[in-house]
């Protein structure tokens, strides 16, 4: 019955992709002549609040840079050159930063225990639909036993109410991924020297995550525009017998304000 419900939750998540794509063909303009703002560098800041699947909340804040220069553009801690480009698509390396995912001190259960952060590197494949964005991207993650990692990203803005100068804008990101073995025993294995008495030794399989992001972005004057983010990332259920989860979704809430750069092309 849980492999039945789990399944159904898989096909759910597989038809609102569909369903999404499908209902944005419909959308004959594209984000660039709307003007939306992510299209171009903007630099965005504010407060965060995030459920861990460890167990442990955080609330604390934020700064995300965005800048596009020719072939080269830098998104948060990731940044990407096109070694090949064209209004299609675009394919070239990529180097990723990953943060922490714990620390001893954020929840009990976690006491003893303790993970760097580490750099992925890879290859980015970004085509260019009429209705939004298809990324693919392969990498290599660099921790202890390195891990290769696969992800396939959907992305669009939907223009919801015209103002004066700009949209109010609702955008969506839609991300499939598979976790090696490697990674995925990283981030929620317990190793030998870990162990205590509530504590055992485990070893994670390769997973599987499926994340949605929904922002709602509403200009101010100028250059200036409030956001409101919401992201899921849901897990397949086998991290659940990790003795360090808790849950099997992590969740983060981020409201920001923005300042649009545009174009720095032109």
């Amino acid at each position: 019955m849980i492999d039945l419900f789990n399944h159904m939750i898989y096909l759910a998540d597989m038809k609102l992709i569909l369903i999404l794509i499908i209902s944005l063909s419909y959308f004959g303009t594209t984000n660039a002549e709307l003007q939306h703002p992510g299209t171009g560098s903007f630099i965005e800041t504010g407060a965060l609040q995030t459920r861990a699947v460890y167990g442990y909340k955080v609330n604390t804040f934020y700064g995300v840079p965005k800048f596009d220069y020719g072939d080269f553009s830098i998104e948060g801690f990731r940044s990407n050159y096109n070694l090949i480009s064209s209004d299609f698509i675009k394919i070239g390396p990529l180097l990723s930063y990953n943060f922490i995912p714990y620390d001893q001190g954020d929840i009990d259960h976690l006491s003893g225990m303790k993970r760097n952060g580490f750099f992925e590197v890879g290859l980015l494949t970004s085509i260019s639909l009429p209705f939004g964005q298809l990324f693919l991207q392969q990498s290599k993650a660099l921790h202890d036993l390195p891990g290769y990692n696969y992800k396939a990203s959907f992305g669009t803005g939907i223009p919801l109410y015209k103002t004066a100068k700009s949209n109010i804008w609702l955008n969506v990101m839609l991300e499939y991924a598979f976790i090696s073995s490697n990674t995925s025993n990283y981030l929620f294995g317990v190793n030998e020297s870990e162990i205590t008495k509530t504590r055992p030794q485990f070893t994670s399989t390769r997973s599987k995550l499926f994340t949605s992001i929904w922002g709602l972005w509403t200009p101010l004057a100028g250059n200036w525009w409030i956001n409101a983010t919401y992201k899921i990332d849901k897990f397949n259920k086998e991290i659940i017998s990790s003795p360090i989860v808790r849950r099997r979704v992590d969740s983060t809430l981020m409201i920001g304000l923005m300042y649009s750069f545009g174009n720095l092309n032109k």
